[in-house]
Formats: C-alpha cells, structure tokens, sequence
C-alpha cells in the first residue's frame, strides 16, 4: 500500500523541499497550497475538511508532520502589533490543536504515525516578533502533552523532533524529511507491547528507535 504523508505547518511553496525528501522515500505527499488544498488556518471547520481531503487522497493510509518553523516564521513576522499577535495566535497556535483534534478522530480506527517537529531559531538569536517564542512554546507544549496522552496506544506512534542550527546537516528540509521517512519506516519493523507506556522526551533528527520499542529517547 501506498504510504502518505501530511504536512501541516508549511505550505506550498515553502513545502517543496520537504516534499522533494518525501518523495525521494516513496512516499506521497500532501501539504496545503492554496489551490486544490486549501487550509485557513484560523477556522475550525477547514481543518477537518483539510483533513477529510486527506483521508480521501490518501486512501486511508495517511501518517501527519506537524512542523513548527521557528527560522522561518521569524524572516515573515517582523511586527509585535495586535493584528500579528491575533495572527500568529490563529495560525501557530490553534491550528495546530484543530488538526491535531481532526487527526486523533481519524487515528481512532485507523493506525498510524505522528511527528511534530520544532525547528528553533539558534540560541544567540531573537526572534524578531515578541509572540513567535510565545507561540513555539505552545507547540512544544502540546505536542508533549498529546504524546503523553497517546503514549499506552500501540497503534499510534508519535515522535517529537527538536531541530536547531547546530544540526546543521538537518537545517535541509528535504533532508530532514528523508529522515523523517526512515524514523517511521524503523518504526513500522518494531512491535509494541500493549499497554505499555513510553516515555515522552524530544529526539534529535539522526536518531534512531531504539530496539525494545524506545520510542522516546
């Protein structure tokens, strides 16, 4: 069976190069790009007929990349005004809770995997908007706290992947999701015992499962 993937947090065509690695690994690949795929990112209701559009496409053999581009938000948002605060708080912060939701509805009767990937800008620098920490920190957060909570299921393999300019090999996106693709594919050979519940931690992109089903590491 075909696999696809869904990237939710970069579009067409600031996704190309992710899908390029995507592609590159057989994999199929959708992520939003105006067009035929089109996510407001600010409502509810175009999240799940994002996601309903995924379903379909990918024939029911769909797994998700949450990606939050510190480094790139911070070169589009340069104000720390109002309309940017409501802004990023619909766009990077909520949206990703709405797919998130959509998603977990799907995983309910179908097993598959779930990355959220947190690129963030080098230590040295600062971000040129006040929200933009304000807003990685909520995707870390809830990103943690969903693999918390999906930790104990077997069928729904989530991984956290910090990036950051000293992963220098891993600053490519297409890189990045080349690795990506393997990291599920290394997944896919090891079982998990049921009801056995993983630690949550974040891992580097290069990582590698652990054997014993160390998801988290």
């Amino acid at each position: 069976m075909e696999k696809t993937i869904l990237l939710a947090g970069k579009e067409m065509p600031e996704a190309r190069s992710f899908t390029d690695g995507l592609k590159n690994k057989s994999r199929n690949s959708i992520a939003a790009d105006g067009n035929k795929i089109i996510w407001n990112k600010a409502s509810p209701i175009s999240a799940r007929s994002f996601i309903l559009q995924s379903i379909t496409q990918s024939k029911n053999s769909l797994d998700a990349v949450l990606y939050f581009d510190e480094k790139l938000l911070s070169a589009k948002f340069s104000q720390s005004d109002i309309q940017t605060c409501s802004q990023i708080n619909d766009e990077y912060i909520l949206s990703y809770q709405y797919i998130t939701i959509e998603l977990l509805q799907y995983f309910n009767s179908h097993a598959g995997k779930l990355a959220f990937v947190y690129n963030e800008l080098p230590k040295t620098a600062s971000p040129s908007c006040l929200f933009l920490k304000a807003a990685g920190a909520a995707f870390t957060a809830f990103a943690e706290s969903t693999a918390e909570m999906l930790s104990s299921l077997p069928e729904i393999k989530t991984i956290l992947v910090h990036n950051d300019a000293a992963n220098a090999e891993y600053q490519n996106d297409e890189a990045l999701s080349e690795w990506i693709c393997s990291y599920f594919d290394a997944l896919d050979q090891i079982k998990a015992q049921g009801g056995s519940k993983k630690t949550v931690s974040w891992i580097k992109p290069g990582s590698k499962p652990s054997a014993g089903f160390a998801l988290f590491h």
